[in-house]
């Protein structure tokens, strides 16, 4: 499968055939800016991305985890785990302290 940020013909065929919904954003290119309903759209895949995103750029750039340096795979996937404990307390910790409301 074709690897892109963004909608194409070949990778909207490739999904197509796999029986994926894309949730590809789309882009505009020059002289042809995307419309409002693109726009709209866009926003929403975003949304879900973002948050999905979040959670990677914390624990690769506050972290350093995603770079994992055991060997072995029962190694890694422990670290992993552990990594994604850490997260999930800090996150908590978050929550907590600012009286968050998390909508399920």
């Amino acid at each position: 499968m074709p690897s892109c940020a963004y909608q194409s013909a070949a990778i909207d065929a490739a999904l197509a055939a796999k029986n994926i919904d894309p949730q590809i954003n789309e882009k505009g290119t020059r002289g042809h800016p995307l419309s409002d309903e693109q726009k709209a759209r866009n926003r929403e895949k975003s949304r879900t991305r973002s948050r999905v995103e979040h959670v990677f750029a914390q624990m690769s750039g506050s972290m350093k985890a995603l770079y994992q340096r055991c060997i072995g795979m029962a190694r890694n996937a422990a670290c992993l785990k552990l990594t994604n404990l850490v997260y999930n307390l800090l996150r908590f910790e978050q929550i907590q302290r600012l009286q968050l409301h998390v909508v399920a």
